[in-house]
């Protein structure tokens, strides 16, 4: 079933978290877009991109939610990530069984995804968001960043492709980079409890912003893809390096990974983006179609 997000029945009041939410939204509705083409290879890729797509965002959303919580001292967190890692797993079983299906039909596996969405929404979240609310959180300042020199490269260096689904997706990287950005200002306590989701969120929501990017690439026959994909390659095989320095004990990474991303990120968007901007002509906010 496609779904329209409605702010008075699906937004549990936090700002970051009701728009990661409609997000869920756009990559479901996509595959029901993908659910609804004659049967073709071209429907089973947009199945199985549309499905890699939802599981690197559900890693990446339920990491960001986890590390909100945690950081209001809610006492649920362990209950709630386990449901977060079932329906995870949920994602990935169906992925691999529509690569193993000659002739796939996610029909009924999308109205259980929906579901599932809608009632973790409707109630798991709303009821965390609204016990935090009771003890006086104030969502619009939970982040309130100690440095917006990262955010404000945004405007800076005019980062803006003008393509509203990449655009946005560069955006969120941005407020990535800003929170690895407030841990260097961070105790050294912070900065070991905060670390690791930060890198497992830059990991996953890359991987779903990579896939999305080539994917739109791949439809309107743009020819530098193979050369992109190369460019994202390295950087995921990156941040796997930085994941595993912290593994080995390396707790004070945080200086390097930051001036790598403000590096790679701002170039990449600045130098590599731009050379397909003029080739895509996409309207209407550049979602994939």
């Amino acid at each position: 079933m496609v779904v329209q997000w409605k702010d008075e029945k699906h937004a549990v009041g936090v700002p970051e978290v009701d728009r990661q939410h409609q997000q869920l939204f756009v990559i479901t509705n996509q595959l029901w877009q993908a659910q609804d083409m004659p049967d073709s290879p071209d429907r089973k890729a947009r199945m199985i991109a549309g499905l890699k797509r939802l599981y690197a965002y559900c890693h990446y959303h339920f990491n960001d939610e986890e590390q909100l919580l945690r950081s209001k001292s809610y006492p649920e967190v362990p209950g709630h990530r386990e449901i977060h890692r079932a329906f995870t797993a949920q994602v990935k079983v169906h992925l691999l069984d529509t690569r193993d299906s000659p002739h796939p039909d996610l029909s009924g596996v999308l109205d259980s995804l929906v579901e599932w969405i809608l009632n973790h929404i409707m109630g798991d979240d709303r009821h965390w968001a609204q016990a935090l609310t009771a003890d006086g959180v104030l969502w619009e300042e939970a982040r309130e960043p100690h440095d917006t020199s990262v955010v404000s490269a945004w405007t800076d260096k005019n980062l803006s492709l003008e393509l509203g689904g990449i655009d946005d997706q560069h955006r969120e990287l941005i407020g990535i980079l800003q929170q690895a950005n407030d841990l260097v200002l961070a105790s050294p306590g912070r900065r070991k409890m905060f670390l690791p989701p930060v890198i497992r969120k830059l990991f996953y929501y890359s991987q779903f912003h990579f896939s999305f990017e080539e994917e739109l690439m791949s439809r309107h026959a743009w020819p530098g893809l193979a050369e992109h994909r190369t460019l994202h390659g390295k950087f995921i095989r990156k941040i796997l390096q930085f994941a595993e320095q912290y593994k080995q004990g390396r707790t004070d990474l945080t200086d390097e990974l930051v001036t790598f991303l403000k590096e790679w990120t701002i170039g990449h968007i600045l130098q590599e983006d731009k050379k397909f901007k003029d080739s895509l002509q996409i309207k209407g906010g550049g979602l994939l179609p």
